[in-house]
């Protein structure tokens, strides 16, 4: 079904009333009608398409930064996909301020680009011999998969161990870690030495005690401590610990099963089932693997394995606010570089870890870049509607003194619904905050940021101001930086 366009607005495919621009919904059927974005010309340039994605990404929460900018980069496809005609409105007038040309069309087609194809017996009979193709194609892919499975050219065994396998050769070789109130896990690497977070440690005044699966408590020493990568090596007296072999997490894919084990909030030696949700999750500077599964408090520094018991990663945090999200450190990051701390590393697919490496260092370098250029201009982080105001938090970095005001706008759907001036009271070098704060920020650009948090009462705003929906933007802001969506508000009833 295609709504055609007239002057006064489109006609509704499934009753054919005419329908305002400035409306989505059919107001007699209830038909809701989506559109595309498609650009008139590909972006060349490939830092412009990146920052023009990113904007876009904060418009659309719901989006994935990977297609937006496949889409910018090809008139074929749209830049944005299935959305109503306001929404639409906003993404095409977002490109036009980046002097970027497109048009808006119904989402299932009208694209004088696509071309229709004609059928015939022909193409039934072609289509029809590749299915045939295909089919066997894929048997004979199968079987040698299955041969794959059981071992590899080199002799490796490469078998799949069950669950219980798993735990039974796991178990032994992974550790509780106390120190002080703290929690974490472990596991023996060699005989006695153990892999852990640096976050699990205390300081030096207060040495871990590690706790074997038999109870067994030995003391440790650190002799490791790398507090940017978040890994530590703990040496254990008297021990003779079994060992976990290291393996690749280069060679993980999505949907690649994997094992955890840990303490999580101090229920010992718990061993839980996973899956490898992004393989290479860029955040501030590092490539993780995104977990999906049970990942909680008291896990950190615990193995996280292959099927075939290899260690592939170090669990690291668990995300905020989501439910059984969590991110690991590579272990290949131990192998070579700077991070390197394993003497023995195992076989490897070098080149590729190297491309990862490569592809992540560029990331970085483009962060700081855009950091840089965001001096002096104040960035928007959070804000939230209690019952008593409007909780804000913004960061700026200045070689001059923080600004003592600042001007805030809250819109809705670029209508403006309030403006008002706040007092920034205190501002908080980010130097001197934690090391797990800091690790949120680019390490490179602390110098010179500051942060504070504002209680506004908003009494100059009216009611609407505080609907569900709404966006705050800061003054003189830093592009791309200078709006969040406000969490809680009021929702409105239709």
């Amino acid at each position: 079904m295609n709504a055609s366009l007239t002057d006064d607005g489109y006609s509704c495919p499934k009753c054919g009333r005419t329908i305002s621009y400035q409306i989505d919904r059919c107001p007699e059927c209830r038909f809701l009608i989506m559109f595309d974005v498609l650009l008139e010309k590909e972006i060349s340039d490939n830092r412009l398409s990146y920052q023009v994605a990113r904007r876009l990404l904060e418009l659309l929460p719901n989006g994935e930064f990977s297609k937006i900018r496949h889409g910018l980069q090809n008139t074929r496809l749209p830049s944005v996909h299935h959305m109503t005609r306001s929404m639409a409105e906003r993404v095409h007038a977002l490109l036009s301020e980046n002097g970027i040309e497109s048009r808006i069309v119904e989402s299932d087609g009208n694209d004088p680009r696509k071309k229709t194809i004609p059928v015939n017996k022909l193409t039934i009979l072609v289509v029809s011999i590749l299915v045939v193709v295909g089919f066997i194609f894929a048997l004979s892919r199968r079987g040698a998969q299955d041969a794959q499975d059981v071992s590899q050219s080199d002799g490796d065994e490469v078998a799949a161990l069950s669950a219980r396998e798993l735990a039974a050769k796991a178990i032994p070789a992974t550790v509780m870690l106390q120190c002080m109130e703290k929690v974490g896990s472990g596991f023996f690497i060699t005989s006695t030495k153990v892999l852990t977070n640096a976050h699990v440690l205390c300081n030096d005044t207060h040495p871990p005690k590690v706790i074997l699966h038999d109870k067994t408590e030995l003391q440790g020493d650190v002799i490791v401590r790398n507090e940017e990568l978040d890994v530590a090596m703990v040496e254990v007296e008297n021990a003779s610990g079994k060992t976990l072999e290291p393996g690749d997490a280069s060679t993980l894919q999505r949907g690649d099963t994997i094992y955890i084990l840990g303490n999580p909030r101090g229920m010992d030696f718990t061993f839980t089932k996973g899956m490898i949700s992004h393989h290479e999750r860029y955040i501030m500077g590092y490539s993780y693997l995104q977990i999906d599964g049970s990942i909680n408090p008291g896990n950190s520094g615990g193995p996280v394995l292959d099927t075939q018991g290899r260690v592939i990663g170090i669990a690291s945090m668990q995300i905020n606010n989501a439910d059984g999200l969590g991110l690991a450190i590579p272990i290949n990051y131990l192998y070579v570089g700077e991070h390197k701390i394993l003497s023995d590393a195992p076989r490897y697919d070098e080149l590729k870890w190297a491309e990862r490496i490569k592809s992540t260092t560029a990331k970085f370098e483009r962060e700081k870049a855009e950091l840089t250029a965001m001096m002096d201009k104040p960035l928007l982080i959070s804000a939230v509607w209690q019952k008593t105001g409007l909780i804000i938090q913004v960061m700026i970095r200045t070689r001059f003194s923080p600004p003592n005001f600042l001007d805030f706008t809250i819109e809705r759907e670029g209508i403006n619904r309030c403006s008002f001036r706040e007092v920034a009271r205190r501002w908080i070098p980010l130097r001197g905050m934690s090391t797990k704060i800091r690790r949120k920020i680019i390490q490179d650009e602390l110098e010179n940021s500051y942060a504070t948090i504002i209680f506004s009462s908003a009494k100059m705003c009216p009611d609407e101001a505080r609907g569900y929906g709404n966006e705050l933007i800061v003054g003189y802001g830093a592009p791309g930086k200078d709006r969040v969506s406000i969490k809680g508000g009021t929702r409105n009833r239709d």
